[in-house]
């Protein structure tokens, strides 16, 4: 499942069958982070908060 924050960072993921996820966040400029073992019980809605921690600038330069 694939989803995008809001401006304020926040999402939500509707209608998970009950489970264990993990959740992973990319976004531009910043290191993919994940969190693992997020247990989705029926009726419920965990909160994860992710930090992130911004990236490396690479730059390539071609000279032939």
């Amino acid at each position: 499942v694939s989803v995008t924050a809001d401006q304020n960072g926040e999402y939500k993921v509707p209608n998970l069958i009950p489970d264990v996820y993990d959740v992973t966040v990319l976004a531009t400029g910043f290191r993919p982070v994940t969190s693992k073992g997020i247990a989705v019980a029926a009726d419920s809605s965990p909160k994860v908060d992710l930090h992130l921690s911004i990236g490396s600038i690479t730059e390539t330069v071609e000279v032939t």
